[in-house]
């Protein structure tokens, strides 16, 4: 998984690109750690390039959830496909993290 993150307004917008298994933990770390610098209330993960996410990167979202709310951030999840989708509403990540 490749990530970017841009900045607009009052939140960070996080343009999430591949796919977000097991092995991007490391990438994620990495990637939280530097929203949670940014000190912005709100953390959007834009799905929309995200081919496919497993078990492990459901995980990660959790993980990310509560990365934000140690922030004092809200996470938001944005625009994914509909593979994507249909994972995110297998597990009821949505019951958790916003999906917009």
């Amino acid at each position: 998984m490749e990530y970017a993150i841009r900045a607009e307004e009052d939140k960070a917008v996080v343009d999430l690109k591949g796919d977000l298994m097991f092995t991007d933990h490391p990438t994620v770390t990495s990637m939280l750690n530097e929203l949670a610098r940014r000190a912005v209330p709100q953390w959007h993960f834009n799905l929309a390039e995200l081919r496919t996410i497993d078990s492990a990167g459901i995980g990660m979202m959790l993980i990310a959830k509560n990365e934000s709310e140690k922030a004092s951030a809200q996470l938001q999840l944005h625009e994914p496909n509909d593979a994507v989708r249909k994972v995110l509403d297998l597990t009821r990540i949505g019951d958790m993290i916003p999906i917009v």
